[in-house]
């Protein structure tokens, strides 16, 4: 079965997020995504069907089984998960998961919202609601982390120096290591660059001008092997 890298997933996530695409509860399209329909579209992008049910990602989608989001050692790529226990105000586990119903597996929870964590652990992106469509939000309020089928792990590691590429989209290069320093220059997606310095979440980057960049929009891959 084909796999996708966290660099991958991460990439397609942030997209949705700085488009701002439309909330819609069954979507799985282009601009116009629900918090399960983001997945189907990210992953269906690399060959790979996912459902488009919350509930069904949390029992038969993921690895190692559900780990309490506070105090839980997240890594980037994991799934982030709302939700419910039964007895608790707004709990609405479709049948099919109760007891007697075709997908029960014992698991009793209703999981009502899904999103993925970012880079910067301490956030997961999602599809919030028509309100606000497409969010970047603190993990504090998720209740549960789980790690993914189909999603390469191993892609999650730090920045090296040496040649790297821009991945996600446009990067902005600033003149000091801070998101409040002045904008030097765009970079496109796939640009080449040399890493000079990094410090985990900044890097010094030369390439036609020297500048610094958010290390998470940088991969040391070579451009072709999995990013394709």
């Amino acid at each position: 079965m084909a796999t996708v890298t966290v660099a991958q997933l991460e990439a397609v996530f942030k997209k949705m997020w700085k488009e701002d695409w439309k909330y819609d509860w069954s979507g799985h399209e282009e601009g116009k995504v629900g918090c399960a329909g983001a997945f189907v579209y990210a992953f269906g992008l690399y060959g790979i069907k996912y459902p488009n049910g919350s509930n069904r990602i949390a029992r038969y989608y993921t690895v190692g089984g559900m780990i309490p989001a506070r105090g839980a050692k997240i890594v980037p790529g994991m799934a982030a998960f709302k939700a419910k226990k039964p007895g608790e105000s707004g709990y609405n586990l479709p049948a099919a998961y109760q007891p007697g119903g075709a997908s029960c597996n014992g698991d009793l929870n209703d999981y009502y919202h899904i999103g993925l964590v970012d880079y910067d652990t301490a956030y997961v992106l999602n599809a919030q609601g028509t309100k606000n469509n497409f969010e970047r939000n603190r993990i504090s309020s998720w209740d549960y982390v789980a790690r993914l089928k189909y999603v390469d792990y191993g892609e999650a590691v730090p920045l090296q120096t040496g040649e790297a590429h821009v991945v996600g989209g446009r990067l902005n290069v600033r003149s000091k290591p801070s998101k409040s320093a002045s904008k030097l220059a765009q970079l496109p997606d796939g640009q080449i660059v040399t890493v000079e310095e990094t410090d985990g979440s900044w890097a010094k980057i030369t390439w036609k001008n020297e500048g610094y960049v958010m290390s998470e929009y940088l991969s040391n891959e070579r451009k072709g092997e999995n990013h394709g």
